[in-house]
């Protein structure tokens, strides 16, 4: 974590040690329902901003839902979206090639 650290500081991160270590699924949907518009990018480095400097759980749909509107995307319409399971299979297919083609075991 020593060398997380001194990276991260280098570019103004500052690294939350009490975060606990949660599934990363429900925020992968999230981003699958971003790039429907273009929010992709800012989508993502709020979901980092909460789970590695804010230790959130960002497995829990408020904490995500909560994101959604920040980064200016219908809450509502996120949340219906994570409830749904709509984009999980995505999310599983892309973690499979991830796998398989680059040996990607986590994210």
């Amino acid at each position: 974590l020593t060398v997380l650290r001194k990276a991260g500081e280098s570019v103004k991160i500052n690294w939350n040690e009490d975060r606990v270590y949660c599934s990363t699924l429900l925020s992968h949907q999230l981003v699958q329902f971003s790039k429907r518009f273009g929010k992709q990018d800012e989508t993502i480095e709020a979901i980092f901003s909460s789970y590695f400097e804010k230790a959130q759980n960002i497995s829990r749909i408020d904490v995500l839902v909560r994101i959604a509107r920040e980064v200016g995307l219908d809450y509502e319409e996120a949340r219906k979206y994570l409830q749904s399971g709509e984009g999980e299979e995505i999310v599983r297919r892309e973690a499979r090639e991830g796998r398989q083609k680059h040996k990607v075991t986590g994210v």
